[in-house]
């Protein structure tokens, strides 16, 4: 049987004695280019691989370009950015200056969804993993919020649609997510394409800005 059935909550996120690793591994391909793509109906990112590091003036544009993204969802019916590309750190880097910039919250998902689901046997996670999530957000007194380390969301064991789930709840808070998987010219991944938590999101998305850190 598939470890990821059995117990995938650690205090990290991220699974038990590292099971998850394969799956949940936010590392992602580096990309590249001369600035940021909002990735709309009317544009498709063309993705470059680029060095890892962004430097304080790149993070800086990178935030304008993410608070601009905000602007044009504040009154659509789906409140949400999703950030994606280069790595994990980068994006948590992004999101902790947009969170200081916006003077908002910046969850981290996996490590306190985590947290809160361990107090439950684990029969009962998964039937309480979607109103877990929502409290968290709730809890945060704000309507906007930037959300990061969201591989746990994906775990089969929870029983969770992750993307809708995260797009739902955009019609009560402005959220800027960061996509834990991969992004390429046709669309967000999550996961390798034989696992059953495997997602593929065909790009562009209706009314939902991608910001591809290209």
């Amino acid at each position: 049987m598939n470890s990821l059935a059995r117990d995938p909550i650690d205090e990290t996120g991220k699974g038990l004695s590292g099971t998850c690793q394969p799956l949940l591994a936010t590392e992602v391909r580096t990309l590249y280019g001369k600035r940021p793509h909002l990735i709309t109906t009317r544009q498709i990112a063309q993705i470059q691989p680029m060095p890892p590091d962004s430097t304080d003036s790149e993070i800086e544009h990178l935030v304008e370009e993410v608070c601009q993204a905000v602007a044009t969802v504040r009154h659509a019916h789906f409140r949400l950015v999703w950030v994606a590309g280069r790595t994990s750190q980068e994006r948590s880097r992004l999101l902790n200056a947009l969170a200081k910039h916006l003077d908002c919250p910046d969850l981290k998902i996996g490590r306190s969804l985590s947290a809160s689901l361990l107090e439950l046997s684990p029969r009962l996670r998964a039937a309480s993993a979607e109103d877990t999530f929502l409290d968290l957000l709730l809890g945060a007194a704000s309507d906007t919020l930037c959300l990061d380390h969201l591989e746990v969301l994906f775990d089969p064991a929870l029983r969770l649609s992750a993307v809708d789930l995260i797009q739902n709840a955009s019609r009560r808070f402005v959220l800027v997510a960061s996509w834990p998987g991969e992004i390429d010219g046709q669309g967000l991944s999550f996961g390798p394409a034989d696992h059953p938590a495997h997602v593929r999101i065909p790009l562009p998305l209706d009314a939902i800005p991608v910001i591809s850190l290209s």
